[in-house]
């Protein structure tokens, strides 16, 4: 199997830095919702630029309730970056399924998010890939925090996933490791949806939750709604 390939894999996550939301490259006509809906590697670009539109719409959350029991839905997409050369060398999406459950207080940790990446597909040097396998959740170290001031009350959040994913690129399969990270902000009433960067990084030895160095890296963005 070609090493751009499984370095992709991993790449088809995203991570992040709760300060830098990178902006959608573009909109489109109507989004489809969820990330099962696109269908991870089969979406297309101007479907998540409508989806993520969609989101950023909503505005960033100011209602912040003190507590949230909820599943997001949703999907990243992210460019794949060969970290010897720095060239962007794919893209690829992955569906996103995450649930909180969360009560303000100190940056709360530990037991606040579950849930998975999976069905991580795209293109890498041009030659389609899927996978098998998800990126859990690492609960310890993910994180929500609500941040209150001049009547208004916003909310952030850090998660970080691993974990192992077979990779076909249509000739051989072979074993590679992903972490990525998710983090920003909130978004519309209550805390209904989610926008913010996804970046992380794959290589051929299991990878701390949210490790963002590897074989092959990624940056890009994701969305997820209730």
């Amino acid at each position: 199997m070609q090493n751009g390939i499984i370095r992709g894999t991993v790449v088809a996550l995203l991570a992040l830095g709760l300060g830098g939301c990178v902006s959608s490259g573009g909109g489109g006509g109507g989004g489809t919702t969820g990330g099962g809906t696109t269908g991870g590697g089969g979406a297309s670009s101007g479907a998540f630029d409508a989806a993520v539109s969609r989101v950023q719409g909503l505005g960033a959350t100011i209602d912040m309730p003190t507590s949230l029991n909820a599943t997001f839905t949703g999907q990243a997409r992210v460019d794949l970056i060969d970290s010897s050369t720095s060239a962007t060398t794919g893209e690829a999406f992955a569906d996103l399924d995450l649930a909180i459950d969360w009560v303000d207080g100190p940056s709360a940790t530990g037991g606040v998010w579950s849930g998975s990446a999976s069905n991580i597909q795209g293109t890498d040097d041009g030659i389609a890939f899927t996978t098998t396998g998800t990126l859990d959740v690492h609960a310890p170290t993910s994180s929500a925090d609500a941040v209150s001031a001049a009547g208004v009350t916003t909310g952030s959040y850090m998660v970080n996933l691993a974990g192992e994913l077979q990779v076909d690129d249509g000739t051989t399969v072979d074993t590679q490791y992903g972490a990525l990270q998710l983090g920003g902000f909130f978004y519309g009433p209550g805390g209904s949806a989610m926008w913010g960067t996804a970046i992380g990084a794959v290589g051929d030895t299991p990878l701390a939750p949210g490790a963002t160095s590897g074989d092959v890296l990624m940056s890009g963005e994701f969305y997820a709604e209730q």
